[in-house]
Parts: C-alpha cells; sequence; structure tokens
C-alpha cells in the first residue's frame, strides 16, 4: 500500500515480520524522516501474550525516530 508519510504516526511490525525487514523498514522511515522535518515516529511489535492468549502491541524504544 501506499501512503503519504505526512499522515503516518508510526508502524506496528507483525509477529512474523523479519530482522531483516524491520531493519530495512527502519532505514526508509529514518530517511524519510529527515527529509520531511517531521516529529517523532513511533516503531511497534504485534506479540503473542501466553497470559492474556491475546495479540498486544508493544512499542519498540529502540527504535526510534525523533528530534533528538
Amino acid at each position: 500500500m501506499t501512503y503519504r508519510f505526512a499522515d503516518l504516526e508510526g508502524i506496528i511490525f507483525g509477529i512474523r515480520t523479519p530482522l531483516e525487514d524491520k531493519v530495512r523498514i527502519f532505514n526508509i522511515i529514518a530517511t524519510k524522516y529527515k527529509e520531511h522535518g517531521r516529529g517523532s515516529f513511533e516503531f511497534s511489535q504485534a506479540a503473542y501474550s501466553g497470559h492474556s492468549g491475546k495479540i498486544e502491541i508493544r512499542r519498540l524504544d529502540l527504535l526510534r525516530v525523533n528530534g533528538s
């Protein structure tokens, strides 16, 4: 799918998204972030919780693009 970068607040990676794809996507977003002078952009990961039996969304704090 195609989106306007200005319309995106973040990306949620699916449970089976390979690490190589995450790194590639992060690099694309980091480049676009600089080009567009954006504020923060968040990355999250979908993960199965054995405790709740549900899929949960967890923020990936190590993958953060921001102005600082």
